[in-house]
This record gives structure tokens, C-alpha cells and sequence, in this order.
């Protein structure tokens, strides 16, 4: 199966802010024909945002195709796509993709 894992800014600056910030939104990964757009957090930013979001509420709604990983850097992120679409994650929420 072809696959492209696309970084939208493939800056060094981009890079340390994901990691250090817990998250990336500039994650693409193309399939075939089809495009999702990815967002990467890690366990400690998605409690803070959970925290956040349910101070005034009774829930939480997380991004559209959230993937929760160890680390947000580069080389964890592409490891954990490769797994995703060896497990045919992205065949299970075909509908959300776009065509290219």
C-alpha cells in the first residue's frame, strides 16, 4: 500500500514546539486517494485540554481523528502511522479521508 506522511512545516521550530507543546495539527497522511488530516497529542497535553474543556462542563470533545502517542516528535509520529495503517485503522474511518 502507498503511503505519504506529510509534516506541513517541516521546521526545526515546528518540530520543538510539537514537542514541547504536546501536539501537532500539520500531520497529513495520504492513502491511495485519500488525505486525513492528523491530530497528534500526547497523554500529558490531552489531560490538560480534558482538565480545561470539563472545568465548566460535563464534557469533553476531542479533534477529529485525535491519535494519542508516547511523543510527539517526528520519528514517533511516522512509527505510529505505519503501525495505524498496518492494522487497517484508516480503512475503519475511510469516510472522514477526501479525495486528493
Amino acid at each position: 500500500m502507498e503511503i505519504e506522511i506529510i509534516f506541513e512545516d517541516e521546521s526545526e521550530l515546528a518540530e520543538y514546539e510539537a514537542i514541547n507543546r504536546g501536539f501537532r495539527k500539520d500531520v497529513v497522511v495520504k492513502i491511495k486517494d485519500k488525505k486525513y488530516k492528523l491530530y497528534i497529542v500526547d497523554m500529558v497535553r490531552l489531560q490538560q485540554d480534558f482538565e480545561t474543556e470539563t472545568k465548566n462542563g460535563d464534557y469533553f470533545i476531542s479533534e477529529p481523528l485525535t491519535i494519542i502517542v508516547t511523543n510527539t516528535d517526528k520519528e514517533t509520529i511516522k512509527n505510529t502511522i505505519i503501525k495505524m495503517v498496518k492494522c487497517k485503522y484508516f480503512e475503519t474511518i475511510d469516510n472522514k479521508g477526501f479525495d486528493w
